[in-house]
């Protein structure tokens, strides 16, 4: 006898409003550059704009991927390239809250059950890319325990911002309900 997950449908609506909120954002903020640490937006000057993929949702059995715009520069004094800042992880491809989900399901779940929940949740991701972010998982990421399962407090506060903002998110909300700095 198998354990199957039943998810209520509201799940999956909420998390697809949340990702489909952020898509299409740019995100223009420089951080500090992380080499010499100057501060000053003086020192940084334009270099290009990158489509990063936030999420590959699936609305109406279609997989449709989700891009934001990251601004990078370049710091004068030491080259180094500067991303502006946004709602990814460190050598992710993915955008955090999706990144945050896998990894919180896969604490609890084997990979390929992983990917079914999502898959439920209406979020593409594979196996592969689900176990490569359980193992190299470097980041504190708070859950909330729901209808059993454990979803990561960002997601859901992205969910929340978005249906209470009427669908106009700024990139610091985004960024503040994502767990990252927009100082």
């Amino acid at each position: 006898m198998t354990n199957r997950i039943v998810l209520s449908p509201m799940f999956g609506e909420l998390i697809i409003t949340a990702l489909c909120g952020v898509s299409n954002m740019i995100f223009l903020d420089p951080p500090p550059c992380p080499i010499c640490h100057n501060a000053s937006r003086k020192t940084l000057v334009d270099h290009d704009t990158l489509k990063r993929r936030f999420a590959t949702v699936i609305i109406g059995g279609e997989k449709i991927r989700l891009t934001v715009s990251v601004k990078r520069y370049i710091c004068k004094q030491c080259g180094h390239v500067v991303s502006a800042r946004s709602p990814f992880y460190p050598n992710t491809r993915l955008g955090s809250p999706v990144v945050d989900l896998a990894i919180s399901l896969a604490s609890r779940y084997s990979f390929y059950q992983t990917s079914q929940i999502m898959e439920m949740l209406n979020i593409s991701i594979s196996r592969s890319a689900i176990r490569t972010l359980a193992q190299n998982r470097e980041w504190n990421i708070t859950t909330v325990p729901l209808s059993g399962l454990l979803l990561p407090a960002s997601l859901l506060s992205l969910g929340t911002l978005m249906n209470t903002s009427h669908g106009r998110l700024t990139h610091e909300d985004v960024l503040i309900a994502c767990g990252f700095s927009t100082e």
